[in-house]
């Protein structure tokens, strides 16, 4: 009864329909639990970005790190989406790292010609 059989299905049907509801049971307490086990992802990760916040020693104007934007990808081509996304994203600012470096480096470079 508690795999979602009646009664009736349980002793009047086909000896092998318990199987059935027992791989269906199992299938969806997986779900079930990896449901679960994903809002406590998103309960950690909303913690540790307003952890900076929360530490009894921090300095003042300190802001919690902003929450993600999307939701976590579920299945392999969001997956390989929101990869490909974060690469790009990586890409961006490794660019923009030595591209600032660089305009510092020439900076120096000429303030050491001028002197």
């Amino acid at each position: 009864m508690a795999i979602g059989m009646t009664y009736d299905e349980f002793w009047l049907e086909n000896c092998w329909l318990t199987q059935s509801y027992l791989k269906a049971f199992k299938i969806k307490k997986e779900q079930l639990n990896e449901q679960f086990w994903l809002q406590g992802m998103y309960i950690y990760e909303a913690l540790l970005d307003v952890s900076p916040v929360l530490h009894a020693f921090a300095k003042k104007g300190t802001k919690p790190r902003k929450y993600t934007e999307k939701p976590y990808p579920l299945f392999e081509k969001e997956d390989e989406k929101y990869t490909e996304e974060q690469n790009q994203i990586e890409r961006d600012k490794a660019e923009m790292f030595f591209r600032d470096w660089a305009y510092q480096f020439k900076k120096k470079q000429e303030t050491k010609i001028k002197k």
